[in-house]
């Protein structure tokens, strides 16, 4: 998550939706807060803190910074996100659970495919919502974030974005963390399929989302 108090703007990181990108070039309009271990240990906790010293985590959701942050902020700010399609989405986080070593489940992914991948989602979901509504949406499902842009058409929407936040016109997003793979629709049969429904039925039903 990014917030400027200059440019009045809270980024919320849904994961895999090119937030590594714009967090690159947004960050030095944006607040750096003391990284101590205690303003660590307060990031978890719903003690509310001034936005300029507010230690909000990269993939805060909407709901959490709300809670977080002092007097006003929160509704005053421009606050916005990407989402992309679902089916791609899955197939972007299976890649990314393979690769990373920083993930307690990174050695049993290593004997995953897709299938089992999603399985794994599925039995994660019972402790809590997966989908990308999750972050930027409250507990009754309202979107509380006033711009939502696309992965799929992420340069037009960023610009409109960078307009509304006042910066450059021609600032264009560094592309990293990109991986290298073949169309996601490869990766499904009828039952993943299903399953993503079933997992991300919101994303797709409310963003207009198909396979």
């Amino acid at each position: 998550m990014l917030l400027s108090i200059d440019k009045n703007f809270i980024f919320i990181h849904v994961p895999k939706t090119a937030g590594s990108s714009v967090t690159r070039l947004l960050q030095p309009w944006c607040v750096e807060p003391e990284r101590s271990q205690f303003r660590r240990l307060l990031s978890h906790l719903p003690v509310r803190e001034d936005p300029a010293r507010a230690y909000l985590r990269q993939h805060d959701k909407a709901e959490w910074a709300r809670r977080k942050l002092k007097g006003d902020f929160y509704d005053r700010a421009f606050k916005f996100a990407t989402v992309r399609n679902p089916y791609d989405f899955a197939v972007s986080y299976f890649h990314y659970v393979k690769k990373s070593r920083s993930k307690r489940r990174h050695a049993e992914a290593q004997g995953w495919d897709f299938a089992a991948f999603l399985a794994y989602l599925d039995r994660k979901r019972l402790s809590g919502r997966l989908d990308q509504s999750s972050w930027i949406a409250d507990g009754s499902g309202t979107l509380i974030v006033d711009k939502v842009m696309r992965f799929e058409t992420l340069d037009r929407d960023f610009a409109e974005v960078l307009e509304t936040i006042g910066l450059p016109p021609g600032l264009a997003l560094p592309r990293i963390n990109r991986t290298v793979r073949s169309d996601y629709r490869g990766y499904y049969d009828e039952a993943s399929k299903a399953l993503v429904r079933r997992l991300f039925g919101r994303d797709i039903e409310r963003f207009g989302y198909t396979f």
